[in-house]
């Protein structure tokens, strides 16, 4: 299992599955300048390929993970047990709105917001996401830590807010001239869902070597030190959550 909910599983998960010791890895890793090798030429592939060929030219080939950790990034009300697993957009849309009308019951957005529902969301955003499976997720990243880099690495901050719940918010400000996105932030919780899912031969070794390395190095993790996960519109069952972790954010 490759498992990058911090530096001491991740390396872990990456001497399992070469067969090699921490003290090994380091030291291989350390002696790799990957900034230079690039800045010099290098070769015509990744720095994760790279580095996973260097590992293979000393440990050998790696048995193949048979499943990953998840880490999927949301914000949601206190003390959602997730009882139904993590629901793809289309089956948890309801719910959404659900915990969004739960926010601002008793003020006055919450008819407009009714309204909004019933009407239509004029945002574009939202309406490419919802009647398409192909935007349902859920969504996954394989590092916890890209978590609390969002601005930095440039993705979305999905503890901030959920990407539709930013959707709804903007047009509400679009159609009604008032944010109330710091109001949404307020009433939820930030929360990591951490997961587990079969894989196939290779998938999330370079990655998790990526993030080794960038660490064991102090260096910032980056895109590339992570990968994604698309469950691509089915649930992801109760019984392979692994932990769920709300997040005091400063």
């Amino acid at each position: 299992m490759i498992d990058c909910e911090n530096l001491e599983s991740a390396i872990r998960s990456v001497c399992d599955l070469f067969s090699c010791s921490a003290a090994d890895l380091r030291l291989q890793l350390k002696q790799i300048e990957i900034d230079r090798i690039y800045r010099e030429g290098g070769p015509d592939y990744p720095p994760d390929e790279f580095l996973y060929r260097e590992l293979i030219s000393s440990f050998g080939k790696p048995v193949y993970p048979k499943s990953i950790c998840w880490f999927h990034l949301t914000r949601t009300y206190p003390g959602n047990d997730f009882n139904e697993g993590i629901l793809p957009l289309g089956m948890a849309l309801e719910s959404i709105w659900d915990m969004i009308f739960r926010a601002f019951e008793l003020t006055e957005h919450y008819d407009r917001l009714l309204s909004m529902k019933t009407q239509g969301v004029g945002n574009e955003l939202y309406q490419l996401k919802v009647p398409d499976p192909f935007h349902w997720g859920p969504f996954a990243m394989l590092v916890k830590d890209v978590a609390f880099r969002a601005h930095r690495i440039g993705n979305h901050d999905y503890l901030k807010l959920p990407e539709i719940v930013e959707d709804i918010c903007n047009c509400y400000l679009k159609k009604f001239g008032v944010s109330i996105h710091s109001d949404i932030e307020k009433a939820l919780v930030p929360c990591i869902i951490k997961f587990k899912a079969d894989t196939e031969r290779d998938f999330g070794i370079r990655p998790a070597i990526y993030y080794v390395y960038k660490c064991i190095n102090e260096e910032p993790v980056s895109q590339g030190s992570n990968t994604c996960f698309d469950a691509k519109g089915k649930v992801i069952p109760l019984g392979d959550i692994i932990k769920i972790e709300y997040i005091e954010m400063p």
